[in-house]
């Protein structure tokens, strides 16, 4: 999926997406926690073409949502709204392992 497939749907993704790792699968980041928990992991990433490829490591379930995601509105808790646009764009382009 190229960056701005993903942009269409989450928005503008930071400048450090284009220039760091901000791509890794690392539950601490807010980012990866949303795709992690939508069942998915990056698999690889191209920063200079920019493509990311994201693989189906589980199938989701919404015991799997911390506490603090399920109680709050999605539209104020930026960790579940990337959830939740993680796991339409990943169903939209999904890639079984």
């Amino acid at each position: 999926m190229v960056f701005s497939d993903l942009e269409s749907i989450v928005g503008p993704l930071p400048v450090s997406a284009r220039k760091y790792r901000w791509w890794a699968n690392h539950a601490g980041n807010s980012q990866a926690k949303g795709w992690l928990i939508a069942g998915w992991e990056v698999s690889t990433v191209s920063i200079s073409d920019e493509r990311v490829v994201f693989v189906r490591i589980r199938e989701p379930s919404d015991l799997d949502l911390p506490a603090s995601v399920v109680t709050q509105s999605r539209g104020r808790n930026p960790a579940a709204a990337f959830e939740g646009a993680a796991r339409q764009v990943l169903e939209e382009h999904k890639i079984e392992r």
